[in-house]
């Protein structure tokens, strides 16, 4: 879409965020809590819960995280929309969408680090069924038995002012992936065993 954009002169941050990510499956969604730091200032931090209902069509593959509010090391709220998540078929363990902050860092003038890319990789399959626990159907649970997994998450803030300031924002109404190119805010998280 954008083809060839050349060098640029447009400075740009990357910043990389690792931490836990506990998740509890159910039949119909999963509810997690993500606490991620900073690498190389562990003072940055945000942390919060995020749900994510499955989709009755597909509920192995698809879900749509619901709409929640996560915390910086400022107490300072970070409000993010719903998106699309979707199992990515070329790594069966891997799931990607976006969380799309109101404003990612309140303490600038104006809304920025608005848009980052999700991606849970979990390579928990109880039941050995090609599924990652994340998305399939629970385990049956002993009274007083937990099911809470824990999972590694990180996220890397990859040239969202470099691109803010270089071309313009390109939204994701139909929730899908657009192709690196064409996002012009975004950002990276991952969730690892």
């Amino acid at each position: 879409m954008w083809g060839l954009l050349g060098d640029t002169p447009c400075p740009f941050e990357l910043l990389d965020y690792t931490g836990p990510l506990s998740y509890t499956p159910g039949s119909n969604s999963v509810s997690a809590f993500v606490s991620l730091a900073q690498t190389g200032d562990t003072n940055n931090t945000m942390e919060g819960p995020i749900v994510f209902d499955k989709s009755p069509s597909d509920r192995f593959n698809e879900l749509t995280n619901e709409p929640g509010v996560w915390t910086n090391a400022a107490s300072q709220t970070l409000s993010f929309d719903g998106e699309l998540f979707t199992r990515v078929p070329r790594w069966p363990t891997n799931y990607a969408g976006y969380v799309f902050f109101a404003d990612g860092d309140p303490s600038t003038p104006s809304p920025d680090y608005e848009l980052w890319v999700l991606s849970i990789n979990d390579t928990n399959d109880a039941n050995a069924n090609g599924i990652p626990d994340f998305s399939d159907d629970p385990p049956a649970v002993a009274p007083g038995a937990s099911a809470k997994r824990v999972a590694r998450a990180w996220h890397d803030e990859s040239a969202a002012d470099h691109w803010r300031g270089c071309r313009p924002y390109e939204s994701n109404p139909t929730d899908g992936f657009a192709d690196f190119d064409e996002l012009a805010n975004d950002a990276d998280f991952r969730i690892d065993e």
